[in-house]
């Protein structure tokens, strides 16, 4: 494989590992918060309804009782305004009840609502106004009941909080702990790649530098470790095989010098020795 094949490849894969990191950090961290968000809200919706009806439920209690203690003309237009509100939040509840316990509450609320009202409404048209005691002993009852639904879903709501906020902690911890081991990842696989450009990249192209050194200073003998089958290993190869064809002709050369100094010395004994003293 190509150096430049190898180079591409591997920051590629880096790049790719980098940004599949973010992307998916981002599209989880979106997601949760989506999710957190959601549940959430629709908690705090139900414990603001919730509020809201005990509230209403308290001032509805404390006008027929006023009503009742003093034995004054009933106020009609509070009244319906207030038990309009009650109903008005118990319809939030009830739309925004998810499991079946919010939703047995919430029926629960309504049907002694109801016979709280019925009551009171019976007590306050009567022509004998009884006493508090009655009303206590008659009404308070069913209006305690539906009050104590209604705090049901109030702590449901507070628990799915509590709940969200507790999941929201662990899960930030788990992303954090995942976050990190893609990190891991991502810096082993740098390492990797440049241990790998060490050795494939940088290690050859020392051992060329070496090389010529060494032949440059008078070593004809060295040669280039080649190993693997890249730019690098062919321009080694081909250096090794230039020394050697240099060595090759160096050898043929001087063996072809000698074998002519041989051939001269021949032929000058052959002559006189007074031209053999000439060599």
């Amino acid at each position: 494989m190509r150096i430049e094949t190898r180079l591409r490849l591997g920051y590629v894969s880096l790049v790719g590992l980098l940004l599949v990191i973010a992307g998916g950090t981002a599209l989880e961290l979106h997601r949760f918060g989506t999710r957190i968000e959601r549940d959430l809200g629709r908690a705090y919706r139900g414990a603001s309804a919730s509020l809201a009806v005990l509230d209403a439920l308290e001032r509805e209690h404390e006008i027929v009782e006023a009503v009742l203690a003093t034995d004054e003309p009933v106020p009609e237009r509070p009244l319906v305004r207030i038990r309009s509100a009650v109903d008005a939040q118990l319809d939030e509840l009830e739309n925004i009840a998810e499991t079946a316990p919010e939703r047995q509450a919430v029926a629960t609320a309504r049907r002694q609502l109801e016979r709280y009202r019925r009551t009171a409404d019976a007590l306050l048209a009567s022509d004998r106004r009884p006493a508090v005691e009655s009303y206590d002993h008659l009404a308070l009852p069913a209006w305690e009941q539906a009050r104590a639904a209604v705090r049901t879903l109030l702590e449901a709501k507070q628990r799915v909080m509590e709940q969200a906020a507790s999941t929201a902690r662990q899960a930030a911890w788990q992303r954090a702990g995942a976050l990190a081991l893609i990190v891991t990842l991502a810096l082993v696989l740098f390492t990797m790649l440049s241990r790998s450009l060490e050795r494939r990249v940088l290690a050859p192209l020392e051992s060329l530098r070496v090389t010529a050194e060494a032949v440059a200073s008078g070593d004809p003998y060295r040669r280039v470790i080649t190993v693997e089958d890249d730019e690098l290993g062919l321009i080694g190869r081909q250096l090794n095989a230039l020394l050697d064809r240099q060595q090759q002709l160096l050898a043929e050369s001087e063996a072809r010098r000698i074998a002519e100094r041989r051939l001269l010395i021949g032929v000058l004994r052959l002559l006189a020795p007074d031209a053999f003293l000439l060599r």
